[in-house]
C-alpha cells in the first residue's frame, strides 16, 4: 500500500525520536568561507517550520559570516531544549520562551536574548466524526506536556467553548508526529499540530477545528536563550548568532525571497510537498507574521507569557518581562548590523 506523506513524516520523527540526534554543520565548508569557524552548541528540537529562519541561516550562510559553525543537538522533548542550556551542557538554545522563564524562577541560569517566532501558530487537528469542540467532552486529547503553553491555551480554547478542564482527558505524547500517530490510530480524538504537518493532516481528512492565532495574537512562543555564564564569558558568541538571526528573519520577511524560502523549507523538513509548503508560507510568513520582530525580544509577547504562566500556576512569583531576558545582545547585533 503506498504511504501517504503525513505516514511517511510520522515514520521519520518517530525514529528521529528514539535517539538525542547530534549534527555538525560545517557551515564554513559550505560556503566558502575561508576563516576557521567557532564551533558552539545549540539545543533545538526536532525541525518544523517555526524553525525556518534557523533553516535560512544556514542555507545563505548567515551563521558562517558571523564567525560560526552550530553544533544542532535536536532534542526530542521541549523541556530539554532548557535543561540542556541550564547544566551548561550546551550555551545556546532555542525553543518555547515559557521553558526558559519557569526555569528561570527554579534558579536555572538561563536568559531570552532574542526572539525568533511571536505568535503560537498551532491548530487543534480532530478525527473526521468530530465536528465541534464540544464534541470533545469525554474524549482524550494528546498533547506535548502538562506544563506547556500549548496545552494552557487549549483549556483556555475549550473553557471559552463551554468545555471544561475535567470534562476531557489530556494524555502526554512527545512529538507532534507521535501526537497525530495517537489521533491516526484512534487513540485519541484530538491533538495541537504546527505547520507544516497540520496542513498534511487537514488534507487525509483530519479537520482544522480551531486556531490558536484566532485567541491570542501577541505571545512571544519562541526564542532564543543562552545560559548566562557562557554569555558572560562570551558575549561576542551570543551577539554573532543573534546577528545571524536578525538577517535571516529579514531575508525570509522579503516577499523576494519566497520561491527560494520555499525551497528551503522542503529541504529541511523531510518530505514537504511544495504545495504544503507553499500553504505554510501564506500560514506563517504573510498571514500572521511569524518572524516579524526579526529578532526583538517582544514586550507584548513576553507579558502575554507571563500572564498565561502564572494564571495557570507555572510561575509562582512572576516578575516583569525584562528580567527573564537580556536584551544586550540583541541591541548590541543591532548596532553593529547598522539597523
Amino acid at each position: 500500500m503506498k504511504k501517504t506523506a503525513i505516514g511517511r513524516l510520522i515514520e521519520i520523527g518517530i525514529l528521529q525520536g528514539i535517539l538525542v540526534v547530534a549534527l555538525v554543520l560545517m557551515f564554513g565548508l559550505q560556503h566558502g568561507v575561508g576563516a576557521e569557524l567557532q564551533s558552539v552548541k545549540l539545543t533545538i528540537n526536532l525541525p518544523l517550520a517555526n524553525d525556518w529562519d534557523m533553516f535560512a541561516a544556514v542555507e545563505k550562510g548567515f551563521f558562517a559570516k558571523e564567525g560560526l559553525a552550530l553544533e544542532n543537538i535536536y532534542l526530542t522533548m521541549p523541556p530539554d531544549v532548557v535543561r540542556f542550556v541550564v547544566a551548561g551542557s550546551a550555551p545556546l538554545g532555542t525553543g518555547g520562551v515559557h521553558y526558559s522563564t519557569t526555569a528561570q524562577e527554579r534558579g536555572g541560569k538561563i536568559r531570552v536574548v532574542a526572539g525568533r517566532v511571536y505568535s503560537l501558530l498551532t491548530d487543534i487537528v480532530v478525527r473526521p466524526e468530530i465536528k465541534s469542540l464540544k464534541d470533545l467532552k469525554g474524549k482524550k486529547i494528546t498533547t506535548a506536556g502538562l506544563s506547556s503553553i500549548f496545552t494552557h491555551l487549549f483549556v483556555e480554547i475549550m473553557e471559552r467553548n463551554g468545555v471544561k478542564k475535567d470534562e476531557y482527558q489530556l494524555l502526554v505524547v512527545g512529538t507532534s508526529h507521535e501526537r497525530f500517530a495517537a489521533v491516526k490510530a484512534g487513540g485519541a480524538a484530538a491533538t495541537m499540530l504546527t505547520p507544516p504537518i497540520n496542513f498534511m493532516a487537514n488534507d487525509e481528512g483530519y479537520p482544522t477545528l480551531a486556531q490558536y492565532s484566532d485567541v491570542i495574537k501577541a505571545l512571544q512562543f519562541i526564542g532564543v536563550f543562552a545560559n548566562t555564564d557562557f554569555a558572560k564569558k562570551s558575549p561576542d558568541v551570543v551577539t554573532r548568532f543573534v546577528k545571524a538571526l536578525i538577517q535571516s528573519q529579514r531575508w525570509i520577511n522579503n516577499p523576494a525571497n519566497k520561491e527560494e524560502a520555499v525551497k528551503i523549507l522542503m529541504k529541511h523538513v523531510p518530505r514537504t510537498p511544495e504545495q504544503i509548503a507553499r500553504r505554510t508560507y501564506d500560514y506563517l510568513v504573510v498571514r500572521n507574521r511569524a518572524f516579524g520582530g526579526e529578532g526583538a525580544i517582544d514586550p507584548e509577547g513576553m507579558k502575554a507569557s507571563i500572564d498565561i504562566l502564572t494564571k495557570y500556576g507555572q510561575l509562582k512569583d512572576p516578575k516583569p518581562w525584562q528580567e527573564y531576558a537580556d536584551l544586550t545582545f540583541y541591541e548590541r547585533a543591532r548596532k553593529e548590523l547598522g539597523f
